[in-house]
Order: C-alpha cells, then structure tokens, then sequence
C-alpha cells in the first residue's frame, strides 16, 4: 500500500469536513493530557474563528461533492489563520486524487506547508502526519 493510501484511510475516519462539527463538540483528552478539544477550536466558538464563514462554505462544498470549490474555499480559511483549514486543505492536497477523485489534485509541496502552518498553531493531527512523513524520508 502507498503512503499516500495509507494516509488516506487513517485520515479518512476522521477528517471528511461534515465529521468537524461534532468533533469540535466533543472533549477528549489523551493519555499524555491533550485535550484534543484546543486542537480544533482554539478556545473560540466557530463563528469567532478566522475564516468562519469559508468554512461553512467549505463544509457545504464537501457535503455536496464539490472537492474542488470546498479547497477554494479552504485555502481562504487557511490565508486567515483557520488551523481546521489548514490541516484540511493540507491533508486535501497531499491526498489529491486518491481520496478526492480529479477535482483535486496533489500537491504535496503546498499540502506539506499548510500543515506546518496548523502545526505550529499546536494541531496534533498535522504534527502526527508531518513526524509520519519524516519517519518515512518524504
């Protein structure tokens, strides 16, 4: 199986765009004591958070299937400091064509960037799947 499949399933359970609400509702904490709450909201309700509304329009893209438009609007989000942007619209772009059919098509210079981006805003998600790449050389 390829990186990038492999990827694609572990992302996939949690990661499509419909899934952020309920996790952003949701309080768990690790074993280590991160509470994986912080890692999607950042202490500030939806409508407060940079890029909120290219979110919604974001989500909506997604559940509709158009991959395409909801990076677009994505990458808005991300250009405004949205760390859920960031991480997803990294995570679209590494994915591409694998999980998103042609309406997205990888590129893993942009993907990588984006996620160092949410990383440094202290998404878990992001610095797991950039320590995952290192470990595999990419």
């Amino acid at each position: 199986m390829k990186l990038a499949q492999k990827i694609a399933v572990l992302v996939a359970a949690f990661l499509p765009l419909s899934n952020l609400p309920a996790l952003a509702a949701t309080t768990e904490q690790t074993p280590e004591g991160i509470n994986l709450t912080d890692d999607f909201r950042g202490g500030m309700t939806a409508a407060t958070r940079p890029g909120a509304e290219a979110m919604s329009l974001a989500r909506e893209a997604s559940e509709n299937y158009r991959y395409d438009l909801a990076l677009a609007h994505l990458r808005k989000a991300a250009e405004l400091g949205n760390v859920e942007a960031q991480r997803t619209a990294g995570m679209m772009l590494l994915l591409g064509e694998v999980l998103y059919g042609p309406q997205v098509k990888r590129n893993r210079v942009e993907g990588v960037r984006l996620l160092q981006q949410a990383a440094g805003q202290g998404c878990a998600t992001s610095k797991f799947v950039l320590a995952h790449l290192s470990a595999q050389g990419r």
